[in-house]
Protein backbone atom coordinates (compact mmCIF):
# COMPACT_ATOMS: atom_id res chain seq x y z
CA UNK A 1 0.00 0.00 0.00
CA UNK A 2 1.50 3.31 -1.03
CA UNK A 3 1.05 6.61 0.74
CA UNK A 4 0.90 10.13 -0.57
CA UNK A 5 3.25 12.86 0.63
CA UNK A 6 3.28 16.34 -0.84
CA UNK A 7 1.00 15.11 -3.61
CA UNK A 8 3.39 12.36 -4.75
CA UNK A 9 2.96 8.62 -4.30
CA UNK A 10 5.50 6.99 -2.03
CA UNK A 11 6.51 3.51 -1.05
CA UNK A 12 5.78 2.11 2.43
CA UNK A 13 9.51 1.45 2.74
CA UNK A 14 9.97 5.18 3.23
CA UNK A 15 8.03 4.89 6.49
CA UNK A 16 11.00 3.39 8.32
CA UNK A 17 13.50 5.78 6.76
CA UNK A 18 11.61 9.09 6.79
CA UNK A 19 8.21 9.18 8.41
CA UNK A 20 8.90 7.34 11.67
CA UNK A 21 12.02 9.41 12.53
CA UNK A 22 10.14 12.61 11.65
CA UNK A 23 7.25 11.72 13.96
CA UNK A 24 9.65 10.78 16.77
CA UNK A 25 11.45 14.11 16.30
CA UNK A 26 8.11 15.92 16.37
CA UNK A 27 7.23 14.12 19.60
CA UNK A 28 10.53 15.22 21.16
CA UNK A 29 9.86 18.81 20.04
CA UNK A 30 6.37 18.78 21.55
CA UNK A 31 7.73 17.32 24.79
CA UNK A 32 10.46 19.98 24.92
CA UNK A 33 7.97 22.77 24.28
CA UNK A 34 5.51 21.40 26.84
CA UNK A 35 8.15 21.63 29.58
CA UNK A 36 9.06 25.26 28.86
CA UNK A 37 7.83 27.69 31.52
CA UNK A 38 6.70 30.49 29.20
CA UNK A 39 4.38 29.89 26.28
CA UNK A 40 5.67 26.33 26.01
CA UNK A 41 2.31 24.62 26.18
CA UNK A 42 0.83 27.06 23.70
CA UNK A 43 3.73 26.32 21.34
CA UNK A 44 3.26 22.57 21.76
CA UNK A 45 -0.44 22.85 21.05
CA UNK A 46 0.28 25.05 18.02
CA UNK A 47 2.77 22.52 16.63
CA UNK A 48 0.28 19.67 17.10
CA UNK A 49 -2.53 21.73 15.54
CA UNK A 50 -0.42 22.49 12.46
CA UNK A 51 0.65 18.84 12.16
CA UNK A 52 -2.91 17.54 12.48
CA UNK A 53 -4.29 20.28 10.23
CA UNK A 54 -1.82 19.28 7.54
CA UNK A 55 -2.35 15.52 7.94
CA UNK A 56 -6.13 15.48 8.33
CA UNK A 57 -7.12 16.12 4.68
CA UNK A 58 -4.67 13.50 3.44
CA UNK A 59 -5.52 10.78 5.98
CA UNK A 60 -9.15 11.50 6.86
CA UNK A 61 -10.24 8.16 5.43
CA UNK A 62 -8.04 6.45 8.03
CA UNK A 63 -9.37 8.62 10.88
CA UNK A 64 -13.03 8.13 9.95
CA UNK A 65 -15.04 5.24 11.34
CA UNK A 66 -17.35 4.08 8.59
CA UNK A 67 -18.27 1.17 6.36
CA UNK A 68 -15.65 0.50 3.66
CA UNK A 69 -16.62 1.14 0.03
CA UNK A 70 -17.08 -2.47 -1.03
CA UNK A 71 -19.34 -1.55 -3.97
CA UNK A 72 -16.47 0.21 -5.72
CA UNK A 73 -14.21 -2.77 -5.09
CA UNK A 74 -16.84 -5.18 -6.40
CA UNK A 75 -17.30 -3.06 -9.53
CA UNK A 76 -13.56 -3.09 -10.22
CA UNK A 77 -13.26 -6.86 -9.73
CA UNK A 78 -16.27 -7.63 -11.98
CA UNK A 79 -17.53 -10.67 -10.16
CA UNK A 80 -14.24 -12.47 -9.50
CA UNK A 81 -13.88 -14.39 -6.27
CA UNK A 82 -12.48 -12.30 -3.42
CA UNK A 83 -11.52 -13.17 0.14
CA UNK A 84 -11.70 -10.22 2.51
CA UNK A 85 -9.46 -10.51 5.54
CA UNK A 86 -8.97 -8.08 8.35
Amino acid sequence: MAFSALGMRGSPRLFALLIFPAVVGLAFLVDFLWRQPRLGRAGAIAVLAVFMGDALPEFQSFYAVRTPAFRGLAARLRGEGVMLAG
